[in-house]
């Protein structure tokens, strides 16, 4: 697990999704993707799934597991492959520890922010919202926190499956829940380097 800065959450971060920004941002998240996660290359199986839910304008719940600090890098690119933007909800901490430049590329990036040690009836508010009414599927990480394992998924947190039948029960149109399962590989065998 990591450590994070536990406390009473200081500030609400809405989302304020742009595709204009999120076009913006590219050559900085690809930048990013390469230099600091070092993730060469995104393959996306099963995008068909996705892309018939939005075709018929569901409400989209995607729901992947957490292996690696990547893991928004590697969702951005399978989102290009399929052509899509998304929301996410993200833990507080990582906009607490950004500077603002940061704050504002995750609000483009449609992320909103979660306290998950509590009751976050606002952003659970937002989610629900965003299930009923959005164009954009809503990405939440249901085991909560990066594990850094591959191979295997924790216990999920219940807090997804409570937004999905919500929205369900709420919305005027039918949410589906996409399970996603997010693996890396080296592309080369690490061993001699690491020896």
């Amino acid at each position: 697990m990591n450590r994070q800065p536990f406390r009473t959450p200081p500030h609400w971060w809405s989302p304020k999704l742009s595709p204009g920004w999120i076009r913006f941002w590219w050559p900085v998240r690809k930048r990013l993707q390469l230099k600091e996660q070092r993730l060469l290359e995104v393959e996306l199986r099963g995008g068909e799934n996705l892309r018939g839910a939005l075709a018929v304008d569901q409400g989209v719940l995607i729901t992947p597991n957490h292996p690696g600090h990547a893991d928004c890098y590697a969702f951005h690119g399978a989102m290009d492959q399929v052509g899509c933007i998304c929301h996410f909800m993200i833990a507080w901490q990582v906009f607490q520890r950004g500077n603002w430049l940061k704050r504002l590329a995750l609000r483009h990036h449609g992320c909103f922010s979660v306290d998950r040690e509590g009751t976050d009836m606002r952003a659970f508010r937002q989610a629900v919202d965003l299930l009923a009414s959005s164009r954009y599927p809503l990405v939440v990480f249901p085991e909560g926190e990066v594990y850094h394992c591959s191979e295997r998924i924790t216990p999920f947190r219940e807090g997804p499956a409570a937004m999905a039948l919500m929205a369900a029960r709420k919305g005027p149109r039918p949410t589906v829940l996409v399970p996603c399962g997010m693996k890396y590989h080296y592309l080369d065998d690490p061993t001699p380097r690491l020896l």
